[in-house]
């Protein structure tokens, strides 16, 4: 198709035509239709998941003070867009009717909504487990094991569901309230899969009271029997995911390599060719599935049971570093797999050279750049840093993501010519500048950027390419950092324009016509071509969508085209200036320039 946003209008026009159906509703129905993993509607509520588990179990767990730091530091180190709360919840025992709160399990309301607010402000996604234990316990190896809900076998199996969906409409209304992305119906009841019908009559319950995307998890499988139970539960036709909690046995040997453990996903331990299994699965419910479990252990040898939490190995990163690689390569590019949430970070993010956590391991690493792609051991100091987006008025305009995990109280720039900084924006902090606004190099210090913030310098002439930039925290540099990423250009452009159009949405009608115009030949050429007039489809788009919505949407098209750096926008056939003018001149609420 010649350039990158040929192919982006393109992508958005077929998604437009195939699934015309959709875009009226553009997930703002109280009372949504089935899912369609197709639909345009499932893209702008909620993109692929690609998130961690923070993990609170007592009550008073994600009333922590430091539960925006910990949030922030998950984001930045991990590049992770969802995050999976839990609310624990406890029965007497595995014959028990009483599933229930516990007062020193359980968050309260308050400090639960605070925990999504939160989420959802840093940029998060949130999935919500109600999370059931069994109070029961027995040990192994000196270590406390509760009773496992998959064996769970109530002596009335008719009250004990009247009381888990009380519990599930309880908490789906609080999912509701607070714009909950996603929620699970429950985690691994086996025993439990088999009453269908009781599981029917609480999606219909639950979607007459939340909106959002409802899914379950269930176990993996280490046989054919009870792969066959997974694929003859019917439920999943009324589910908008199907969710595993992926575990499986990979191999008989310690520390195999990437490839053994590439290839064990299409011959496992147990014999079975898990690919093809997934694949069935989703097609025989037309549901694409999510992993909302995946995790191994820093041990030697966990591969081989990743579920089981008590394996006697010695630490070993490195082996859960390459299980993770394994699972990214294989399933990645899978049309079926919508994505994963880690298991687990816990709050307070404790070190632990043998858990599942991924803080501070070689894993770390691994899932940040499979999640945004960046490319590790460049120094501070590249050419590369170089990538900017060309404003229709000549003026270069880049992004710097401040990606490491420590406050930035410094930020200096150099280009390969004299440059006029005609305005500058940060995202999660504030850098004043302490040089003039026209020079080689440009020193901003006195404030401070947290994690995961975000800077844009808009510059004259737009030729000059920045040629060393650097993050400081006090003197000292720390990190790399790279410049932002499309994703970050696609949250810009969604907040700016709700933003806009929330004060003033004739400001964001005028910049369409304003699009349209700046491109009427291309986009007749296009329009003609595939059959659909996008300055129909485009406009609903934007003025109705929820900003997560638009973002999504960008950055699912992005990433099914492969676009990893912004410089792929520089030779585009179209002019996107006029969106970018609902940036510029500087909206209040984008914070101070300079």
């Amino acid at each position: 198709m010649g350039s990158l946003i040929r192919m982006i209008l393109v992508g958005t026009a077929f998604w437009l035509v195939m699934f015309s159906a959709f875009f009226s509703q553009l997930g703002l129905s109280s009372q949504p239709a089935a899912f369609d993993r197709h639909s345009l509607e499932a893209l702008l509520s909620l993109g692929d998941i690609k998130g961690v588990w923070y993990l609170g179990w007592t009550q008073s767990a994600y009333a922590s003070d430091k539960l925006s730091e910990e949030l922030v530091r998950l984001k930045t180190a991990l590049g992770v867009q969802h995050v999976g709360l839990i609310v624990p919840l406890v029965q007497d025992s595995l014959t028990a009717l009483n599933p229930h709160p516990d007062p020193s399990h359980t968050p309260s309301r308050q400090t639960l909504g605070h925990a999504i607010e939160e989420a959802h402000r840093l940029g998060l996604g949130v999935v919500l487990l109600p999370y059931l234990l069994v109070e029961s316990e027995r040990r192994f190896e000196g270590k406390v094991i509760e009773d496992w809900v998959g064996d769970l076998a109530p002596t009335d199996v008719g009250i004990w569901f009247e009381n888990w969906r009380e519990i599930l409409r309880d908490y789906a209304a609080l999912a509701e309230e607070e714009g909950v992305e996603a929620m699970l119906l429950g985690w691994e009841f086996e025993s439990m899969l088999s009453y269908q019908d009781e599981w029917q009559q609480a999606i219909v319950e639950l979607r007459e009271i939340y909106s959002g995307k409802l899914s379950y998890l269930t176990n993996w499988w280490a046989s054919r029997d009870e792969y066959e139970r997974v694929l003859r539960w019917s439920p999943w036709q009324s589910l908008d995911f199907i969710g595993i909690s992926a575990y499986f046995d990979l191999t008989r040997k310690n520390d195999p390599t990437v490839e053994e453990l590439e290839s064990a996903w299409y011959e496992d331990a147990n014999g079975q060719d898990i690919v093809k299994d997934l694949e069935r699965l989703s097609a025989q419910y037309d549901r694409r599935i999510v992993f909302w479990e995946l995790g191994y252990q820093s041990k030697d040898g966990a591969n081989q049971a990743p579920w089981n939490y008590v394996w006697p190995g010695s630490p070993d990163a490195a082996e859960q570093a390459d299980a993770f690689s394994a699972a990214f390569s294989v399933l990645s590019n899978k049309p079926w797999f919508a994505g994963y949430l880690i298991w687990g970070e816990e709050v307070g993010l404790p070190q632990d050279p043998y858990s599942y956590s991924l803080l501070g391991k070689a894993t770390e690493s691994r899932i940040r750049a499979h999640r945004t792609a960046l490319r590790e051991g460049h120094p501070v100091t590249r050419e590369e840093a170089g990538l900017t987006f060309y404003k229709g008025d000549g003026t270069g305009i880049g992004m710097f993501s401040n990606t490491v995990g420590a406050v930035v109280t410094g930020l200096h720039v150099e280009f390969d010519r004299e440059v006029t900084i005609t305005h500058k924006i940060e995202f999660g902090g504030y850098l004043p500048a302490r040089s003039e606004k026209t020079a080689w190099a440009f020193d901003f210090a006195e404030g401070t950027l947290v994690a995961g913030g975000t800077v844009e310098l808009n510059w004259t002439p737009a030729e000059a390419r920045p040629l060393l930039i650097q993050w400081l925290s006090g003197s000292e540099p720390v990190g790399d950092p790279y410049l932002a990423l499309p994703q970050e250009l696609g949250r810009m452009l969604s907040e700016g324009i709700a933003e806009v159009r929330k004060e003033n949405p004739g400001l964001v009608t005028a910049a369409l016509v304003r699009f349209f115009g700046d491109n009427t030949e291309f986009l007749a050429a296009l329009n003609a071509s595939l059959g659909v007039s996008l300055q129909e489809w485009l406009p609903p788009l934007l003025m109705t969508a929820s900003p997560a919505g638009i973002e999504n949407f960008f950055n699912a098209l992005i990433e099914m085209l492969g676009v990893t750096s912004l410089e792929m926008f520089r030779e585009g056939e179209a002019d996107l200036s006029a969106l970018f003018s609902l940036l510029d001149p500087l909206p209040s609420w984008l914070g101070d320039s300079s």
